[in-house]
């Protein structure tokens, strides 16, 4: 979803907010039986406020994201089914109906069709993994007179996401940009774990590969990694 952010001329955009919303369908789809439970107990619970006369539709309108995210489990659509949709959003959105008042597009042409042509093949790398309970029942609510159960999902954000992502933007230029930093990171976890005060001479034991790190060190340090100290002090 984030990538796909990325391609949006501007996220202050009047169809920004829609397309994100969108795209979250495209991917998630609610439990229909936790949503039915909910809606009964909203509905209880207006009723008790002297709201009464809803049709389903209307007391669906009236949920909130947190009462659902609270109350109601989501799950992946399938490879197929969101490949469908999210062809059908692009096509969507990528053309005159993408655009504002003003017929500023949403989407910027050339940068959403590079990115559907690279994600496409990832799409089966996101759905639910099978046999896997990806929410934890953590208590109960009652809600219009209607016992509700409450969740946590163990699906979302952590401190690694996007990070990558992160380090492309963070580091610029050409003498210390991302591909440089992640050979760096690699090497420093190297240090971390053997030490590498004490034992850098084994990083040189594979004459194959010492070439190579001599000549990555000299390109990011201008020193040979035997001289350069910045290992030493990596830290945890």
């Amino acid at each position: 979803m984030c990538r796909f952010a990325s391609c949006c001329t501007t996220e202050s955009h009047q169809l920004y907010g829609l397309f994100m919303s969108k795209l979250s369908a495209c991917i998630f789809q609610w439990n229909s039986d936790d949503v039915a439970a909910l809606r009964r107990a909203k509905s209880a619970k207006l009723s008790g406020k002297g709201v009464s006369g809803l049709s389903d539709g209307d007391v669906l309108r009236r949920l909130g994201r947190k009462e659902l995210a609270l109350h109601c489990r989501r799950s992946t659509r399938g490879v197929e089914e969101t490949t469908r949709l999210l062809q059908e959003l692009i096509a969507c959105f990528d053309n005159d109906l993408g655009k504002d008042s003003l017929g500023v597009p949403l989407l910027d042409h050339d940068r959403t069709q590079q990115m559907w042509d690279q994600q496409q093949r990832h799409i089966s790398c996101i759905q639910d993994p099978a046999e896997v309970p990806l929410y934890t029942r953590t208590r109960s609510l009652v809600k219009g007179s209607i016992d509700l159960p409450t969740y946590r999902c163990a699906r979302g954000f952590t401190s690694l996401e996007s990070f990558h992502n992160h380090m492309a933007r963070f580091i610029p230029g050409n003498s210390c940009y991302c591909c440089c930093s992640y050979v760096y990171m690699h090497y420093a976890h190297c240090a971390e774990l053997l030490d590498i005060r004490y034992y850098m001479p084994l990083l040189f034991t594979f004459i194959h590969i010492d070439a190579n790190l001599l000549s990555l060190s000299l390109a990011l340090f201008i020193l040979s990694l035997r001289q350069c100290t910045v290992f030493r002090d990596c830290g945890q």
